[in-house]
């Protein structure tokens, strides 16, 4: 049989007006009622049998009866703290915090208005390369977007066109440190993809590196865009449609064709010298052996030709930063094929 007591804050110096208590037949406090002065109540129970994983459930009522919030503790010294948009003026329903016994915060589940939800894990152990992650859901529970927050505080997030609304797939986007946006990738629907890589710490010469890829994964085009403007462009006839293998621009910063090459099918190599101001080197027959320009974006472009027959390749290009750092060569070889090195971090 149980018993019952009632408090009541005849001095008003509290912020409840009156309380009851409630105990089993053992005497053992089992439920507490509290009325608020603000019209509100609390409701908490006490596992005082031990027959549950918790040992207090406190229950929290806005002064129209709508629940608030509620906190569970549990027997191994951890608990959660449950809010609920009781006024329904979120686009949230409830928010469920997690904390250990160490009392972090470990994980928080939210529950959006129109099914959804969202689920973040936090690393408090420190056993993982992350401290924080984050999965939001649909309604039929397929994940639209993630977010990693790695130790070194640089993120990644990841959003998926579960709808199918858009002409992609999933778009990747990588931040470093601070926060600026160092690396995209956009997969279509078709299977291709756009790779984006940024100098986010604006240390180089480039501020844009673009791959685009075929359904199977190759690459059919690099585009590499210049801090004061202009650009490098490489095309690759990937499906064999075109009369040419490769097809090389290189734009100065005024828009004005620099630099162009076309390998053709047959191997022979088809130049235009642009605009840019070329410094040549000729053989004893006249020939041309060496040319080189700036191309007025900090970068140089200095392409040789094997006229002596010395190397196993026939003509070799290089593109090198203001530092003199190489950022792409090119050589097209004796036995026809085209051979690129792209180099870190534009690999």
């Amino acid at each position: 049989m149980t018993t019952q007591r009632v408090i009541t804050d005849s001095a008003n110096t509290a912020a409840w007006s009156a309380q009851t208590l409630t105990y089993d037949d053992e005497g053992r406090l089992i439920q507490r009622d509290m009325t608020l002065d603000d019209n509100g109540s609390v409701h908490v129970v006490y596992d005082a049998a031990d027959t549950e994983n918790w040992a207090r459930i406190v229950f929290n009522y806005d002064a129209d009866g709508r629940l608030q919030s509620e906190i569970a503790n549990f027997d191994d010294g951890a608990h959660n703290n449950t809010f609920y948009d009781a006024a329904g003026t979120e686009t949230w329903q409830s928010q469920v915090v997690a904390y250990g016994a160490d009392g972090l915060r470990y994980r928080l589940d939210v529950m959006f208005d129109d099914g959804g939800k969202s689920v973040t894990t936090y690393d408090v152990g420190g056993t993982e390369n992350w401290s924080k992650q984050s999965f939001t859901y649909d309604a039929d529970g397929h994940v639209t977007f993630q977010a990693t927050n790695f130790d070194d505080d640089s993120r990644t997030t990841v959003q998926y066109d579960v709808a199918g609304l858009e002409n992609w797939q999933q778009v990747t986007l990588n931040y470093d440190a601070a926060g600026q946006l160092s690396h995209q990738l956009i997969e279509y629907d078709n299977g291709t993809g756009t790779e984006i890589f940024r100098d986010a710490g604006n240390t180089a010469e480039w501020s844009k590196y673009t791959i685009t890829h075929g359904a199977e994964g190759e690459v059919t085009q690099r585009a590499l865009a210049f801090d004061v403007g202009g650009q490098m462009v490489m095309q690759y006839d990937v499906a064999g449609t075109e009369s040419w293998t490769a097809n090389a621009r290189i734009y100065m910063p005024d828009g004005t064709l620099g630099y162009a090459a076309t390998v053709n099918d047959d191997h022979s190599l088809q130049e235009n010298l642009g605009s840019a101001d070329w410094q040549e080197v000729y053989d004893v027959s006249g020939a041309v052996a060496h040319r080189s320009a700036e191309l007025g974006n900090g970068t140089t472009l200095i392409v040789d030709y094997d006229l002596a027959d010395a190397h196993d390749w026939s003509v070799y290009a290089v593109l090198y930063d203001a530092h003199g750092d190489a950022l792409y060569s090119a050589g097209i070889y004796d036995n026809g094929t085209l051979a690129e090195t792209v180099v870190t971090p534009l690999a």
